[in-house]
């Protein structure tokens, strides 16, 4: 499995229990474009699962908010698949394809649309769920693991940054 490059855990001083695990990753100078249902990463190698881990999430909680970071040239709707235990089979800019031993890991699928994308700065845009649905979930290792998809297809720019967070409830503090 190839690692997040940046993983970062901050918790709230007012509720220990409450998280946020972020993680991401950098494409490389590749704008080749994704079809719709196409996984989002940072290598094609076969070799290399394209799949995010969220660390620190600990064996049991709550995924109360689940948002995706990326410098954004054209509207793009995502999805972001939530595991409890790492996928397999999942390759760059290949269409998602979860096989039976997969499906027993979902722990759910977070739809991240282009309606509730927020603009920022020099073309980046912040991606967030917003039907305030949340999902329990349980971890034999603490982390949690993640794969991004296109709904819709795009064209990425070129050593795009991706940033994906899970705001947590943590059951066993």
């Amino acid at each position: 499995m190839t690692t997040a490059t940046n993983t970062l855990t901050q918790r709230a001083t007012a509720n220990p229990g409450s998280v946020r695990s972020v993680t991401g990753f950098t494409r490389p100078a590749d704008t080749t474009a994704y079809a719709a249902h196409d996984v989002i990463y940072e290598s094609d190698d076969a070799e290399f699962a394209g799949c995010l881990e969220f660390d620190s999430c600990g064996g049991a909680g709550t995924i109360i908010h689940v948002g995706v970071q990326m410098f954004d040239v054209e509207a793009v709707d995502l999805d972001l698949l939530v595991f409890d235990a790492e996928p397999t089979n999942m390759v760059d800019n290949a269409a998602v394809a979860l096989v039976s031993s997969d499906i027993n890991k979902l722990v759910g699928v977070f739809s991240l649309t282009s309606a509730n994308k927020k603009l920022g700065a020099s073309g980046l845009a912040l991606y967030e769920t917003s039907d305030g649905r949340s999902m329990c979930y349980t971890s034999d290792n603490g982390a949690l693991y993640g794969i991004l998809v296109t709904r819709t297809g795009f064209t990425p720019a070129s050593a795009t940054a991706y940033s994906a967070f899970l705001h947590l409830q943590i059951d066993d503090v």
